[in-house]
């Protein structure tokens, strides 16, 4: 109970304190652009807080379209500490405090995160062929896992470019995190193994451990169910609306990471493409993982050995 309250407390405080910081912070920047103080000091709390929660929400009809590099600065690195997870958080400054190791998750979790961003930045920008600021191509590649902050028209995005924002919003943030998609951990979990299962091994190990058989097809079962919902999603919405394949499953990808980046399609939605959005965004919110222990139940060990035989597959 004691450890539970340290993580609690802990959570708790780094939440305040980095909203707190952002909040100044953003004012700053909002100052800057000619924003009255008070109005400044609203501005800054409001956004500060958005962007932890890696809600998306923002006073300005365009987003973050327009605003200064302080104010972009701020806003991404909020998403990303918000999107990293608790767990990760806590384990972090644990390390700072004891001074004791940090977990593989945690190095997993950063590693990965910090590859998609680097990714999806020079991804876009090479795409768009410089067709926008680096410091845009890298705030989109850190808002499209889960934040929803733009700051460029995505309308005017070249298809490629959308469909890596795309895939982004399907992988998502952490576990234990404000954001939500696949989570980079079962992700990292299904492209490990299957590395490892092209390389002929039967065992698959991440920094000098073996992860278990139960992690590996609960990661896989994740995902396809995931990727089910995504699908039956994206054809019900193709069927209540006449918009693109690619705008359906951008609107999607959006709602079920509960991203909410559009590409100008939200607003015009059917009442039916609506309810059917609303669905997609509380099952998003509620995550696979939960939706599979629905119909799985918890992880339990056969005592009987049965023969092997091998499948016939590809």
């Amino acid at each position: 109970f004691k450890e539970v309250e340290a993580v609690l407390k802990t959570i708790l405080g780094f939440t305040l304190v980095a909203e707190t910081i952002g909040a100044f912070l953003l004012a700053a920047g909002f100052i800057l652009e000619g924003q009255p103080v008070e109005r400044a000091l609203y501005l800054g709390l409001f956004h500060s807080i958005s962007a932890f929660c890696n809600a998306g929400f923002s006073t300005f009809d365009g987003s973050m379209v327009g605003h200064n590099w302080l104010v972009k600065s701020i806003v991404m690195l909020l998403i990303f500490l918000g999107g990293i997870g608790y767990y990760v958080i806590y384990d972090c400054l644990d390390y700072l405090w004891r001074r004791d190791r940090v977990t593989n998750h945690t190095k997993v979790v950063i590693g990965v995160s910090l590859a998609l961003v680097l990714f999806g930045a020079v991804g876009l920008w090479m795409v768009e062929k410089g067709g926008i600021p680096p410091l845009d191509a890298l705030f989109q590649s850190v808002t499209a896992r889960t934040a929803g902050f733009n700051s460029v028209d995505l309308a005017s995005l070249h298809t490629v470019s959308l469909f890596l924002i795309l895939v982004l919003m399907i992988i998502g943030a952490s576990p234990g995190s404000t954001g939500g998609g696949l989570k980079t951990t079962t992700v990292f979990v299904a492209l490990s193994s299957i590395y490892s299962a092209l390389r002929g091994h039967t065992r698959v190990v991440v920094l000098g451990r073996r992860v278990p058989m139960g992690n590996i097809l609960r990661a896989f079962a994740l995902i396809f169910i995931y990727l089910a919902v995504f699908c039956l999603g994206t054809g019900t919405i193709l069927l209540t609306e006449h918009i693109s394949f690619l705008q359906a499953a951008f609107e999607v990808a959006s709602a079920l990471g509960t991203v909410g980046l559009t590409l100008d399609v939200t607003p015009h939605l059917s009442s039916a493409g609506k309810v059917v959005i609303i669905i997609i965004m509380l099952v998003g919110r509620v995550g696979p993982a939960t939706l599979a222990l629905l119909f799985l139940r918890g992880e339990t060990k056969s005592h009987v050995d049965y023969p092997e035989e091998r499948f016939i597959l590809g």
